[in-house]
């Protein structure tokens, strides 16, 4: 009877060592089943880069025009169009028509400089002229002194690599 005894107190101890190594292999999986998970979280998990915003520099064609009647339903409408802007990364800009007026059907070149917000045209009527331009969603908007809101839209045709 003691043999008996002896060996059912091994047998306890073989299954209590048996149930501490499931649980430890059981504990042990689920560590590793949550570093499979989070792991490639943590990288995936990266800063995106802001894009470039488009340069400045480059020859730009007229696609678009803005003449608001007065009362703000004003859209971009339409157009086709010769003129083009050649902005060159010295300062200056080269238009195929006049700068001075949006409308222009005049056959001479316009030039002038320009700088982050406004472009000046040269040789025109009205002193000191400026005009506001910015770049929006890859288009060139320039925008004239009107009485009632008027702007230019153009898409880039190329990049000037050296000027």
């Amino acid at each position: 009877m003691g043999l008996f005894l002896w060996n059912c107190n091994r047998a306890k101890k073989r299954l209590r060592i048996g149930k501490n190594s499931q649980i430890q292999t059981f504990t042990m999986m689920k560590k590793i089943l949550i570093a499979c998970f989070i792991v490639p979280f943590l990288f995936s998990c990266t800063k995106k880069k802001d894009p470039e915003p488009p340069t400045l520099v480059g020859q730009w064609q007229l696609a678009e025009v803005l003449n608001d009647p007065g009362d703000g339903s004003g859209v971009f409408r339409d157009v086709i169009s010769g003129k083009t802007l050649q902005f060159f990364s010295d300062g200056s800009v080269k238009s195929s028509t006049p700068l001075c007026s949006m409308n222009s059907l005049l056959t001479v070149t316009g030039e002038g400089t320009y700088d982050d917000s406004f472009i000046f045209p040269s040789n025109c009527e009205v002193a000191d002229l400026k005009l506001s331009y910015k770049i929006d969603d890859k288009n060139l908007i320039v925008y004239y002194p009107c009485i009632e809101r008027c702007a230019e839209k153009y898409v880039i045709l190329a990049t000037l690599l050296n000027d």
